[in-house]
């Protein structure tokens, strides 16, 4: 019989991809089911809100993995990815008249559709350094896909984030978010004037990951 030895990285690295890519699947599928069954996108998010919420709470870990030399990452990639993601989110659930547009829906799927393939080429990576993995052909279809499907997917997903985040700004207008003074933080904020900020910093700020994406792509497809 033969034992496949593991660094505890790598066996740290296994399970965080498995596990993410089990929560994922089961968003894409719920929200595949949600969209099946009503024939149009107004259930998709309502269906899947919860388990899309703790995937994504779990990306929190990667900035760690980065920070920790885990991964081989840049930190501030990673900061701006988990932060315009939970941004996104967390405005679509406190706003309900968001949750049930096409906007909301194309969210869903493309963050688990990207995260799937993203999830199991992470826990691919792992098995490949198996002498059991074979002549991994296997894996370089899974490469092409990881580092081929952004291109379309990543943005889509940002057009999507970036149109809750305008669809948002009526209640922010009203004041939806403000702080304002006196409180008993003796702080004060302009949640509609932020928002106003961060939708035009979207165009460079994706541009700069896109960029970058593009760049680990060309690399990572030549090696292989």
């Amino acid at each position: 019989m033969l034992i496949v030895q593991m660094s505890l990285r790598d066996a740290y690295l296994s399970c965080y991809n498995g596990v993410q890519l089990c929560a994922w699947s089961i968003v894409l599928v719920r929200a595949m089911l949600a969209a099946q069954q009503s024939g149009d996108y107004r259930s998709v998010f309502m269906t899947s809100y919860i388990d899309l919420t703790i995937a994504q709470a779990l990306t929190a870990l990667e900035t760690m993995h980065a920070l920790c030399g885990i991964v081989k990452s840049p930190v501030l990639a990673n900061v701006l990815q988990f932060a315009g993601r939970t941004h996104a989110l967390a405005v679509t659930l406190l706003l309900p008249e968001l949750q049930r547009t096409p906007a909301s829906a194309a969210l869903v799927f493309t963050w688990a559709g990207s995260d799937v393939v993203r999830y199991s080429y992470g826990l691919g990576s792992v098995v490949a350094k198996s002498p059991l993995a074979g002549r991994r052909r296997w894996y370089s279809a899974l490469t092409w896909l990881r580092y081929s499907l952004f291109i379309i997917m990543y943005p889509c997903g940002a057009l999507a984030e970036a149109a809750l985040l305008y669809d948002a700004l009526p209640a922010s207008k009203r004041g939806w978010g403000r702080v304002t003074m006196p409180n008993a933080w003796n702080f004060s904020w302009d949640y509609h004037a932020f928002l106003i900020v961060v939708l035009l910093a979207y165009a460079p700020l994706f541009l700069q990951l896109y960029t970058h994406m593009l760049r680990q792509r060309r690399r990572k497809l030549k090696a292989e």
